[in-house]
């Protein structure tokens, strides 16, 4: 700083100079010849005074330029020495937290707090959040997360239910194997078999009466004919529900049967959604480069073509999952002749089921890398299931031994 006031100083000098030279006449009865050189000598000393002002100039400019990048410099040091000591800081709070099982007092009571990951303050995924966690000032906010019974509870009775029982079914396997990608595609796998062996068994009558669910439909759609001239007659579509009603007593068929495995199957589908979309050891973790929390389509949109793959092939396996049945029934009519009851029947049938199949694979695109796994995973036990079913029934042990007991 004193450098620059010694030359801000002869700078002002040079310019009080330069103004007298400039301001300076010749005498009066000076001759003219006299005259032309003091205009000369004049004129080359206020050159020389300009030249001199332009380089203290640019000496003064070049001694700021100096100065501010030293400060910047300082500043970016400061900043680094800020930073080291509340890292440290942190690193020294955490290994405190570790003596006690990440367990620290908060207002009284013990509340959990996660080791460093990658999940940021905001709750989101980010793959440098455990290095930004140790130099940031929300590093040592506690994660709260909902550990027991009583808190699964307190957020309804569908987490009580669904929620709680799963998720803790689910970390025990993946915190068994240790949280990787792997681990957590194989707890899925596991809650798929677990939950579809339940509707399997619920749904058992349902799944192997497609014959006599057949010749049902037959004769629903008999009745349905039968009434169809009277689409605005109240009364008559109040007989026609009444017959249709006899008819599912006197075959002894549920109406809710088929939909049984839905109820099972959906309640736990959003619980996994659920247990993917907020458990951060599930939300940080990858396979092959995807975070399993991630919406798929969205990534895709991003230019992250390493989620394609596992956007077709949910829906190439949800495609296969709802169309096998039909496949499977052409196959076992084929050779039949169909009444125009039946072909009715089948027609309106067939529109309801193509609704319900686009309607399910379309949605799976909207789902998480997570969830398109578990999806893909039920889709193969699908159609696993309709094979099975339908071959199954075609053995002699089905028509002795169970075939008269449906």
């Amino acid at each position: 700083m004193a450098e620059i006031d010694q030359k801000a100083e002869l700078f002002k000098q040079k310019k009080d100079e330069q103004s007298d030279v400039s301001n300076s006449k010749p005498a009066e009865d000076a001759t003219e010849e006299e005259k032309a050189n003091f205009e000369a000598n004049k004129a080359k000393k206020l050159e020389e005074l300009k030249v001199e002002r332009k380089t203290i100039s640019d000496e003064i400019l070049a001694l700021q330029t100096r100065i501010e990048a030293y400060n910047t410099q300082f500043a970016g040091y400061t900043s680094l020495v800020s930073n080291l000591t509340e890292t440290l800081q942190n690193y020294a709070n955490q290994a405190q937290y570790k003596q006690t099982g990440y367990h620290v007092v908060q207002d009284g009571k013990n509340s959990f707090v996660y080791q460093f990951s990658n999940i940021n303050a905001a709750g989101n995924y980010d793959a440098e959040a455990w290095f930004k966690n140790y130099i940031n000032s929300y590093a040592q906010t506690a994660h709260k997360p909902i550990t027991t019974y009583g808190e699964y509870w307190a957020q309804g009775p569908f987490f009580g239910m669904f929620v709680e029982p799963v998720n803790l079914f689910m970390h025990a396997i993946i915190k068994g194997l240790g949280t990787t990608g792997w681990s957590i595609i194989f707890a899925l796998i596991v809650t798929v078999i677990i939950v579809r062996l339940i509707s399997f068994g619920v749904s058992f009558k349902s799944l192997f009466s497609q014959a006599k669910m057949e010749e049902f439909n037959r004769k629903k759609a008999k009745i349905e004919a039968k009434y169809a001239p009277y689409k605005g007659d109240k009364q008559m579509m109040q007989r026609k529900q009444m017959e249709i009603s006899e008819l599912y007593k006197k075959e002894k068929i549920s109406p809710w049967g088929q939909m049984i495995t839905m109820f099972i199957t959906l309640p736990i589908l959003i619980v996994v959604f659920r247990i993917i979309s907020a458990s951060p050891e599930i939300k940080q973790a990858t396979w092959y480069g995807i975070q399993l929390s991630a919406t798929s389509i969205s990534r895709v949109m991003n230019k992250e073509f390493a989620y394609l793959p596992i956007i077709l092939v949910s829906v190439a396996v949800q495609a296969v999952a709802q169309y096998t049945p039909k496949m499977l029934k052409w196959k076992r009519k084929k050779s039949l002749r169909a009444d125009a009851y039946e072909r009715a029947a089948m027609k309106k049938e067939n529109r309801k089921g193509n609704i319900i199949a686009l309607i399910f694979i379309g949605i799976g695109v909207m789902f998480s890398a997570g969830l398109q796994i578990y999806w893909i995973i039920g889709g193969i036990w699908t159609i696993a299931q309709h094979l099975f079913v339908h071959y199954f029934q075609r053995t002699k042990y089905f028509k002795n031994k169970i075939e008269p007991k449906l």
